[in-house]
């Protein structure tokens, strides 16, 4: 299996292969493409990987970066489906236009709450679906960014035994996201920026009232030294690829219930590869394609 990550104009990859003892990885890397996205720089760049990982099974996991990625929230309701919610929504704000250009999918909050809608632009979706059967390839999964590594952390850390976590993800431009998860129902997804000593909300969806207290509690963390999170059982944290993005964010000091979330410190990986568990933790994205898998 080679899970590809998407980001603007590079894509990660982690390959692994199903063993009698789980999943092993077998390389992971990094491949920069041409701005235009192509159908031709798509096939060119499967092709690159395909070669150097010398992939057979041809089946891959897509993860899509959310910066070419649309969000919004609708109420929900216990009496109709999240697609009849999201017809009417469309209809009363006059888009029909937008599903020529978005494919929409959703993610329910709590039930009875509030749906999360995901705009995926069908251009990008299409040249690297039609990309990857060229290449030979069936896709096996589709997400984007931290809602693969929540999958990561169900699969590879049991989260989901917990009563409450958090995914959150440290971005090189001082913006961060961060997934809370109470009794395996997702409560808040929030986009938030780091300034000298503070956080400021810059998107949020789900439950309003939770916000303001999580992002005290990360800001007494970041910028007061306290050792432990008090809004959840524990913290699965990742960066993108950018060395030094976690320890500029907590610095070196150890916490009590933050984990590094990374493949690579949960699955078996070849002897021969060499890396930094905070360094790599960027494949933290690929965990949608361990989604059917017991690891």
């Amino acid at each position: 299996m080679l899970g590809l990550i998407q980001n603007n104009n590079r894509f990660d990859y982690l390959h692994w292969t199903l063993t009698d003892i789980g999943p092993e990885v077998n390389s992971f890397g990094s491949v920069i493409i041409d701005e235009n996205k192509t159908l031709s720089v798509y096939s060119q760049l499967l092709s690159k990987i395909k070669k150097t990982v010398k992939d057979k099974d041809n089946f891959f996991s897509l993860t899509l970066n959310d910066s070419s990625i649309y969000f919004s929230e609708l109420q929900d309701s216990d009496q109709i489906g999240s697609d009849e919610m999201i017809n009417w929504y469309i209809a009363q704000n006059d888009l029909s236009s937008i599903k020529e250009i978005y494919d929409i999918y959703n993610y329910s909050f709590s039930k009875g709450s509030k749906l999360l809608n995901v705009f995926v632009p069908k251009e990008i979706k299409v040249n690297l679906l039609v990309s990857l059967e060229k290449n030979g390839g069936m896709i096996n999964s589709l997400s984007t960014g931290i809602f693969s590594a929540e999958v990561g952390a169900r699969k590879w850390f049991s989260a989901q035994k917990l009563k409450s976590y958090a995914v959150w993800k440290v971005c090189s431009n001082k913006l961060h996201e961060l997934l809370f998860v109470y009794k395996n129902d997702l409560k808040l997804f929030v986009k938030f920026k780091q300034f000298k000593n503070s956080f400021k909300i810059v998107n949020y969806y789900g439950e309003l009232e939770l916000q303001d207290y999580i992002l005290s509690q990360i800001e007494s963390m970041v910028f007061l030294n306290k050792y432990k999170f008090d809004f959840c059982s524990e913290i699965f944290i990742y960066s993108e690829k950018e060395q030094g993005l976690i320890e500029n964010c907590l610095g070196q000091k150890k916490h009590q219930n933050i984990t590094i979330l990374n493949p690579l410190s949960s699955l078996s990986v070849n002897k021969n590869l060499d890396y930094n568990f905070k360094d790599t933790s960027y494949l933290a994205e690929s965990g949608n394609c361990f989604k059917d898998i017991d690891v």
